[in-house]
This record gives structure tokens, C-alpha cells and sequence, in this order.
């Protein structure tokens, strides 16, 4: 029996479907933590600024 999780995974290797970096439920595609798929958000979205 094929898992949810490997029919994803077998309908965009049939259909050559490239760039898709991670598949989610629907619904849950804005769950996230600051640490998200390995990177830190709060360091890649934000700036130091620093006045001398």
C-alpha cells in the first residue's frame, strides 16, 4: 500500500514537475517556525544596523 507521502512524491517525478522545494498539506503552507527548513527567518529577513 503507497502512502500519501509517496503518491506526492510519485506524481511530480511522472509529471517532471521541477522547482518544487517541499509539499504540504492544504492549509498548512504558512506553519512555520523561525527556524524553517534550515534556516534561521529572523536573520534572512531582517538587518543590523549599526550608527558609529
Amino acid at each position: 500500500m503507497v502512502s500519501k507521502k509517496q503518491n506526492y512524491r510519485i506524481l511530480s517525478i511522472k509529471n517532471n514537475l521541477i522547482g518544487i522545494d517541499r509539499i504540504v498539506p492544504i492549509g498548512n503552507a504558512l506553519d512555520i517556525d523561525f527556524n524553517w527548513d534550515g534556516y534561521d527567518l529572523i536573520r534572512s529577513l531582517s538587518r543590523l544596523v549599526v550608527i558609529v
